[in-house]
């Protein structure tokens, strides 16, 4: 057996000699080793910091630097939606396009697309040149992946055995499944569809469900003298099974082909596949089984589908802000001393009355607000901005915005399409909460994205908004009567990535960072009629406000306090 030499029994000033030099040496490797680390990262910021400058000083003619290296990263389908300007997520979303480009080109006109009239070509004909401006013009493509030779050849077979039998309901069937197979709330179908939609859903049960938190979908609405309150169903029962199927498999099947827009993210379809899961063509029966929440019995009963025109339906939206005589904008003092502010759209016309309401409430002493755009599909981004302003302090970017260019055929940046929040008066200094949901929409995401930002801005709801923020404009007039709309751009942050759109994955939209818990009490509330979320923002803005009373009255002892 070979054995190992010892230097330090045999050579022991050597191996003193080795241990310093070992030890000094690993030192300044390490040392050398943080240093060159520093620098790199350094140089990396620093990279970032002026190509960002320079982009965002092309943008505005400015002879200095301004947007982020990562907007070379832009895909070219890059746009947001609204409508777009006639002369001209809660943040970006993080993740980068699927794929890389050039940024695009700045410039100071774009020849936006005009309506198409496809009304005189054969249906075939039709959806074909409708299929082909839409991959031409749709700016989302890379971002939602979409995939255009799949669903031609899914619909288009369905458009000529359509024109084979001279069904126009079944052309009719076949544009709408098309049209809502794209996940964007901006895209459109318009035309006489209330005979297909009544043959469909026209049948309610007289019930609503909801997923909770913890996993358990519970009845919290049985509407009263409907076919599910005289089978014997009863609010906050736990539904696990319907038609046979468990009760998340027959969510899963329910189609949202007749939501009133296309759904853009995956928890906004959850939760429309389970508000239509009552829904089914009039005489239409099904077995439920639930258990009632004082048993452990399973019991089973069968209801039918009544002609309810709708009216169940309506019932199981939650409660929210009520839109008086169509105005844009509604407000009042609650009775616990806070302001509140309803805004149902963004028009030029509510400005000068927003201001006169937000001065009023400051010169009543409000210590804070609530702005609810729960119901707001949205408007003018341009009034979006200059809402949110009387809430911030500093200047900031709303967004840069990216259309499709029929002169070029390219999707560029307008430069005059640059939005800013620039902070006004009356400036609102105290806390604000915006009550958000499914149905806010398109600018009304703008307006949540900024008070989001504010410095004591938040956003409150059970759900994220919509998720559809691009350039709404572009349409399409096909025979039988239909229409087709589409986004034409994209909203750009400031890093150079879309904003608030939902992605490939059914992720956007701009999030509440207060959620109101999905509980077993809070969905039986809303069943109830009791306005949860607005309650949740009475106390969330009650309790801020008592907690910034309580620091104001503390008195600060310099004891304790240390120097820096």
């Amino acid at each position: 057996m070979r054995t190992m030499m010892n230097v330090g029994t045999h050579f022991p000033f050597a191996s003193r000699t080795v241990s310093k030099l070992t030890g000094r040496w690993a030192r300044r490797i390490y040392l050398a080793i943080l240093f060159l680390l520093l620098i790199i990262s350094t140089a990396t910021r620093l990279r970032s910091y002026f190509m960002a400058r320079k982009i965002e000083a092309v943008l505005h003619g400015l002879g200095e630097i301004h947007l982020d290296a990562i907007a070379g990263m832009i895909a070219p389908h890059a746009i947001n939606g609204r409508q777009h300007p006639a002369g001209i997520g809660m943040r970006e979303n993080r993740r980068q396009p699927p794929e890389r480009a050039r940024f695009p080109r700045i410039v100071d006109k774009i020849d936006f697309p005009k309506p198409v009239d496809l009304s005189a070509l054969s249906w075939a004909d039709a959806f074909a040149a409708l299929h082909n401006t839409l991959i031409r013009e749709y700016p989302f493509t890379a971002w939602r992946r979409i995939d255009w030779p799949g669903l031609y050849d899914n619909y288009r077979a369905r458009v000529v055995d359509a024109e084979q039998h001279k069904n126009v309901d079944a052309f009719r069937h076949a544009v709408r499944g098309y049209v809502y197979s794209i996940p964007d709330g901006h895209m459109y179908v318009h035309g006489p569809f209330d005979d297909l939609r009544r043959r469909e859903i026209g049948g309610g049960f007289g019930f609503a469900v909801a997923p909770l938190d913890d996993g358990r979908v519970v009845c919290f609405l049985v509407v009263d003298g409907s076919p599910a309150a005289k089978a014997g169903l009863t609010p906050g029962a736990e539904i696990s099974s319907l038609g046979g199927k468990s009760i998340e498999d027959a969510a899963l099947a329910v189609s949202t082909l007749w939501t009133r827009k296309p759904v853009s993210t995956s928890i906004q379809r959850r939760m429309e596949q389970f508000r239509y899961l009552s829904r089914a063509p009039v005489g239409t029966s099904v077995e439920i089984a639930f258990r009632k929440r004082s048993e452990n019995a399973i019991t089973k009963i069968i209801v039918t589908a009544a002609d309810d025109h709708y009216e169940y339906l309506q019932r199981s939206q939650p409660p929210g802000p009520v839109q008086e005589q169509r105005r844009l904008l509604t407000h009042k003092v609650l009775d616990s001393g806070l302001g509140y502010i309803a805004v149902f759209g963004e028009d030029p016309e509510i400005v000068t009355e927003f201001e006169n309401v937000l001065r009023e409430m400051i010169d009543r002493k409000v210590p804070a607000l609530i702005l609810d755009i729960r119901q707001n599909p949205g408007g003018e981004d341009e009034t979006a901005a200059r809402i949110v302003s009387y809430f911030h302090n500093q200047k900031s970017l709303y967004e840069y915005a990216q259309y499709f260019n029929t002169d070029t055929g390219t999707f560029d940046v307008l430069r005059s399409g640059t939005l800013y929040v620039t902070p006004r008066q009356p400036h609102f200094a105290g806390p604000v909460i915006a009550l958000i949901g499914s149905n806010t929409g398109s600018s009304g995401e703008g307006i949540a994205m900024e008070i989001a930002r504010a410095p004591h801005g938040q956003t409150l709801g059970f759900d994220g908004t919509a998720g559809y923020f691009g350039m709404s404009g572009g349409s399409a007039k096909l025979p039988e009567q239909v229409v087709v709309g589409f986004p034409i751009g994209t909203s750009l942050g400031k890093r150079g990535w879309i904003q608030i759109d939902s992605d490939y994955r059914g992720t956007g939209g701009v999030l509440p960072q207060i959620r109101v818990p999905r509980t077993y009490e809070n969905v039986l509330a809303v069943g109830r009629g009791e306005d949860v979320e607005l309650q949740a923002a009475e106390q969330e803005l009650l309790k801020a406000i008592s907690k910034k009373k309580g620091l104001a009255r503390k008195p600060v002892s310099s004891e304790g306090l240390k120097s820096r």
